[in-house]
């Protein structure tokens, strides 16, 4: 009976943007539903330190998950931004701005157009997700326990990233040039993104990736 009240107390003083995190904690299966128990609900920073040790199964389920929504989002931005870059590489492409470039794309193929290399780029956002939030987790949780969240904590956390983001471009920069060679040449429609990678070796071996 304890508990309960302490519950529904708890539930009364959370804002509606606690719920809604609440919620999402407890839909992802972050949650066992007695964390906010004895916590201070307006301290939403610590229901998210003790809700996010996850098993590492989970966190690859994630990382791939957000990976692949990050790819789908990003990849007509990807393409414009591309085509403006290479613009003066070839003759045929002139673009007034950004939605110029996008208007063409569109005129070109359809929405279509502005996805063009997206299996490419999901071939490089799912592992490159996977690495960074791997290492990420592991070298944070070799430095600092997983109650601490402070000030102090502040260059480990950011060693911890600055690892993981080398960690994962090393990782992924041949994905990267495949990609980027892929969104950049007028053959993305005709060639998969296995072609790109074998016309690249030949022109320079491993190097060029």
């Amino acid at each position: 009976e304890e508990v309960r009240r302490r519950r529904e107390a708890a539930e009364a003083d959370l804002t509606p943007l606690q719920r809604t995190w609440r919620d999402l904690l407890v839909v992802a299966g972050l949650e066992r539903g007695d964390v906010i128990d004895g916590i201070n609900p307006d301290d939403l920073s610590a229901v998210m330190k003790n809700a996010g040790q996850v098993p590492f199964h989970q966190s690859v389920l994630c990382a791939a998950a957000g990976g692949a929504a990050f790819a789908t989002v990003m990849t007509p931005f990807e393409v414009v931004k591309l085509r403006l870059v290479t613009e003066s590489i070839f003759e045929h492409r002139e673009y007034a701005g950004v939605l110029d470039c996008a208007r063409q794309l569109y005129s070109e193929g359809g929405i279509r157009k502005l996805w063009l290399g997206y299996h490419a780029t999901l071939l490089r956002d799912i592992p490159a997700s996977i690495v960074f939030f791997g290492t990420y987790g592991l070298l944070r949780g070799a430095l600092l326990p997983a109650s601490h969240c402070t000030a102090e904590d502040a260059p480990a956390s950011l060693f911890a990233g600055a690892c993981a983001g080398a960690a994962t471009w090393t990782t992924v920069m041949p994905l990267d040039t495949i990609k980027t060679h892929m969104q950049a040449s007028k053959r993305c429609n005709d060639e998969g993104w296995w072609c790109f990678a074998r016309h690249i070796y030949m022109r320079g071996g491993w190097r060029h990736f």
